[in-house]
């Protein structure tokens, strides 16, 4: 991290989160009652309708002054292109760091109790086996009953907050069932590593935007929404990179010398391997990012994803399907992607470094 100076990516970030967090002010329509002038005296949803039909740039537009001037043109409707790529760098920014939270958790978790736990370190009671097996139908009878999936006002956090809790639930019941079952010696290993593995290969075996498409149509349409669609796909690389690096680690000496000194395998993880294998990691976690945006981009393109209403670049391109000669609605935002993917990945290149 000693070279992070020298990183464009690090000022990049820095004015895309500033341009994200004050966008409300950058770009607003200067008749309300705001205490800064506005850069740009028009909202994300605001029509000019004197400028309508996709005036570009450098044409002569209908405006009261200069100030009211759309420098990057506007599209069909007349909305402003300039406050639309402000605004929709907001709707980048927060799914992009959303997703990186979200798949970077599940990820790590799942990535570091497969290769930390293997297919052998963990044994079940024969009971609670035959109890979860028992039980998978019930679990999955009541996740298609009590979520309501097919109500679309219903909010996609409400739904896998449901889903969390009969999660939990399921495996509250399996360990209340173990401890009923103490003295019973017959007990079957559980193939953590190979139940987490092949569930990684059969996710990466779907189509990626073939799943994204059917997974947004279970959810309603907005930030949170679209950051589950994407978090739910990308985690599977984070964990591919956890598991590797785990398996790396956690059969050298000094881990072995803090199981000899009696280190719980919580202790273990927490202070010793996660801390050396976080490194690859973060580095998977930066190409998470370039690849959130690129998934909201073609998701919003394709008129999915986040509400109708919510600027986004996606939208700005797709808008140019219906007016080949509005070169300026795919070329502004086609290069905010592609800049903000590049610096992603540059990004990397701090945590490649970092030891």
């Amino acid at each position: 991290m000693k070279n992070w100076k020298k990183n464009w990516a690090v000022y990049y970030f820095l004015l895309w989160a500033a341009i994200a967090l004050f966008a409300p002010i950058l770009a607003n329509n200067s008749s309300q009652n705001l205490l800064i002038k506005p850069l740009i005296p028009y909202s994300q949803s605001g029509i000019d309708y004197n400028n309508s039909n996709s005036v570009s740039p450098f044409e002569y537009q209908q405006v009261k002054s200069i100030y009211y001037r759309h420098w990057l043109g506007t599209d069909k409707l007349g909305r402003d292109v300039l406050s639309q790529l402000i605004h929709g760098s907001r709707t980048a920014f927060i799914i992009g760091i959303g997703v990186v939270l979200i798949a970077g958790l599940i990820g790590i978790f799942l990535g570091g109790i497969a290769g930390y736990f293997g297919d052998n370190s963990v044994t079940l009671k024969k009971r609670q086996f035959i109890a979860a097996i028992l039980l998978l139908p019930i679990y999955f009878v009541s996740i298609t009953t009590v979520i309501p999936w097919n109500i679309s006002s219903v909010g996609s956090f409400h739904k896998f907050a449901l889903l969390f809790i009969l999660s939990i639930t399921y495996l509250l019941i399996l360990f209340l069932i173990g401890k009923t079952v103490q003295q019973s010696k017959a007990k079957i290993q559980l193939p953590l590593d190979m139940i987490i593995s092949r569930t990684i290969e059969l996710i990466d075996a779907i189509p990626l935007l073939f799943l994204l498409v059917c997974l947004s149509a279970i959810t309603k349409p907005s930030f949170g929404g679209t950051i589950i669609i994407i978090a739910s796909v990308a985690w599977t690389s984070i964990a591919k990179y956890t598991r590797g690096e785990i398996l790396k680690e956690k059969n050298e000496n000094y881990i072995q010398s803090a199981r000899a000194l009696a280190f719980t395998d919580f202790q273990i993880l927490r202070k010793h391997i996660l801390p050396n294998a976080l490194g690859p990691v973060l580095v998977s976690l930066s190409f998470g990012m370039a690849a959130a945006i690129l998934l909201e981009a073609s998701l919003s393109f394709l008129g999915m994803g986040i509400a109708s209403e919510e600027a986004s670049w996606g939208k700005l391109i797709a808008s140019a399907r219906n007016d080949y000669q509005a070169w300026w609605l795919a070329i502004f935002p086609g290069l905010a992607i592609f800049i903000t993917v590049v610096a992603s990945n540059k990004l990397s290149e701090l945590f490649q470094n970092k030891n």
